[in-house]
């Protein structure tokens, strides 16, 4: 696990390689959140509000040119358990992608967390920033 600090502020975020040596490790804590058991990372119908979820992109599969993806929170829907997160691409940006006349951001949707476990072998790491305050929209 390695500390990056964000300066000037305090910002903390904490990442952890995703290669052959960390993917199990990787693994072990995404279930740990998806099963509530760790204490930083909160359920995110408990953070932001029922018509803020509703408005939520979720998604079952990574976005195509996803390097990284920052972990937040997750939330079950119908037994399906979402990791809520913001995918980055390889030169450390949101990930975007032009959809018609639209532009599609992937800064804070829910992915399956089978989507996620699939392709840690893609990511070149995961950062672990849990949600503790309400989010904008």
């Amino acid at each position: 696990m390695h500390t990056i600090l964000f300066m000037p502020g305090t910002i903390k975020v904490f990442c952890s390689k995703s290669d052959s040596n960390s993917i199990a490790s990787i693994a072990s804590k995404l279930g740990e959140i998806i099963e509530g058991r760790s204490i930083t990372f909160s359920d995110m119908a408990n953070i932001i509000g029922a018509d803020d979820l509703a408005r939520r992109l979720f998604i079952t599969a990574v976005p195509k040119d996803t390097k990284r993806v920052q972990v937040k929170g997750y939330h079950i829907v119908k037994g399906t358990p979402f990791l809520f997160c913001t995918c980055i691409n390889d030169t450390g940006n949101v990930l975007t992608r032009k959809e018609g006349s639209k532009t599609e951001s992937y800064a804070e949707v829910f992915i399956s967390h089978c989507a996620v476990l699939t392709s840690l072998n893609k990511f070149d790491y995961v950062f672990w920033s849990p949600s503790r305050s309400p989010l904008v929209a």
